[in-house]
């Protein structure tokens, strides 16, 4: 096991410090999951169909950019990247005050896709560069989990400072709070690395990749990646208060009090960032090794039940357990889909450029899932996309339905 993640190791702490880092500079992007589909009009849009493409753009515009950004990674020191990168983050959390119309949001939500896509990106450089294969698993978890602290903070407070004071005072809050990200960079160096991608290796990794992109077990990596991001981080994420406000009204009592929509779906999604820092590195080193596989299946199989339970008009108390359930089913599989596609990918000479891969297929799930949401409740209903998510899961469980029975008799459960 390296020492460098190892556990009491001080040289832990600059996958820490990207981690606070990035989670400093989601503040504003996260809030906007919760506030924007309950608050649309006050940012002037006309539509719902408008959310869904500006909760979609900022990852959707990051699909191009990661070739790009790899490059620029083997090409300069991250550490001035890095440091732009959490001021173009700050200055587009400061616009989701300033900005009214479609426009001028869809500018702002394009400068943090591409600000992001550079932490995110070298965020996930950092964590494969320093971790083996035994402590992969628990080094994401714990990368994860730390840098989603960002997303408890953003999603517990932004919607109900939003359902208060109103979305532009909520994104000025969060925008002098985001400086704290470039602060820290310049004060202290979060990659200790000259370079996080080596430059000379790019003809190469181009050659590693039309190998691997016939590797049918890192397809499935790409596709997993890529569907669990558009049910968590698009469909899930972007249309919960939607699906609360559309379910039990704008104003909602909860033990005897009386709280907003966005309140209560920021509530409920703050819970699992607060629980990610804890449960992620449990998932990833508890589940490792030949246990990976019926863990991600029961996980499967429990949230599809889940998404189709919900759709019913249960109990609040009900509802709210079973949205419980699923980020919890989501932390597990976004927690084993990454540090699998990590192994894969460190079984190659080129791991910086199978990693960058599956990071864009999972920016591009993460994209087209708050679209196709959006466009589904436009013409249908809200509870269509939980039957979309359902049906996604239960497709993802086919493959690892053979592998869980052979797991069982293995093990003469």
């Amino acid at each position: 096991m390296k020492e460098y993640i190892s556990k009491g190791s001080w040289y832990r702490r600059p996958p820490l410090l990207i981690a606070v880092i990035t989670g400093l500079s989601i503040l504003g992007d996260s809030m906007l999951y919760i506030v924007l589909p309950t608050h649309w009009q006050e940012a002037g849009l006309d539509s719902l169909w408008e959310v869904g493409i500006l909760l979609a753009v900022n990852r959707l515009i990051r699909v191009p950019a990661m070739p790009v950004i790899r490059r620029i990674y083997g090409a300069v020191s991250p550490r001035p990247v890095i440091f732009v990168m959490t001021l173009a983050a700050a200055v587009s959390t400061f616009g989701y005050a300033w900005a009214y119309g479609f426009w001028e949001w869809l500018a702002v939500r394009c400068l943090w896709g591409l600000s992001y896509a550079f932490l995110r990106l070298g965020g996930f450089f950092l964590v494969v560069k320093s971790a083996d294969q035994e402590n992969r698993g628990f080094a994401m978890g714990e990368y994860d989990g730390i840098f989603h602290m960002g997303r408890l903070v953003s999603m517990l407070i932004g919607g109900y400072m939003a359902d208060s004071e109103g979305l532009a005072q909520t994104a000025l809050i969060f925008g002098f709070l985001s400086l704290g990200a470039p602060v820290l960079t310049a004060w202290k160096n979060p990659i200790p690395f000259p370079r996080l991608v080596d430059a000379s290796r790019f003809e190469e990794d181009e050659r590693v990749w039309k190998t691997v992109r016939h590797d049918r077990l890192f397809l499935r990596c790409l596709l997993l990646g890529f569907l669990l991001n558009v049910l968590f981080q698009g469909i899930f994420t972007s249309s919960l208060s939607h699906l609360a406000e559309t379910s039990y009204g704008d104003m909602i009592t909860l033990g005897g009090w009386v709280v907003g929509a966005a309140t209560l779906s920021g509530t409920i999604q703050s819970l699992r960032w607060a629980w990610e820092p804890f449960l992620s590195p449990v998932a990833g080193r508890f589940t490792g090794g030949e246990r990976r596989i019926p863990a991600i299946a029961v996980s499967l199989a429990v949230c599809a039940a889940a998404f189709v339970c919900i759709t019913f008009r249960l109990p609040l108390g009900m509802w709210i357990v079973l949205t419980l359930i699923i980020q919890m089913s989501a932390t597990v599989l976004e927690t084993l889909a990454d540090a699998a596609a990590g192994d894969l990918a460190a079984s190659y000479q080129s791991k910086t450029a199978l990693m960058s891969r599956y990071a864009m297929f999972s920016d591009f799930g993460a994209g087209v899932g708050p679209l196709s949401a959006y466009l589904l409740m436009g013409f249908l209903s809200a509870d269509s996309a939980c039957w979309l998510s359902a049906f996604i899961l239960a497709f993802l469980y086919l493959p690892y339905r053979s592998q869980m029975a052979g797991y069982i008799k293995k093990h003469r459960f």
